[in-house]
């Protein structure tokens, strides 16, 4: 995905446990601010085994194809935020 590095004070990661991706989103910080738009986009796209989200605030990756990935992780998208 060309991530060489990145501000690891600037990252949340979490593991899905139930089915309600909105509501799975929404519990990162800001999460509420962009959670409509981030589960559209990942329940469009979700493939099987799909468990887990990695968010990276202020990282300007919006040039990249969504979808594109590296290995096990998939870029879906870069949304504003309400901090």
């Amino acid at each position: 995905m060309g991530i060489d590095w990145f501000d690891d004070d600037f990252r949340e990661a979490a593991f899905f446990e139930g089915s309600d991706l909105r509501e799975e989103i929404a519990e990162f910080s800001y999460g509420s601010s962009f959670a409509e738009d981030a589960a559209r986009d990942l329940g469009a796209d979700r493939k099987e085994g799909e468990n887990g989200v990695i968010v990276l605030y202020d990282f300007d990756y919006s040039a990249r194809e969504r979808g594109a990935s590296s290995g096990r992780v998939r870029f879906v998208g870069s949304y504003d935020y309400e901090p």
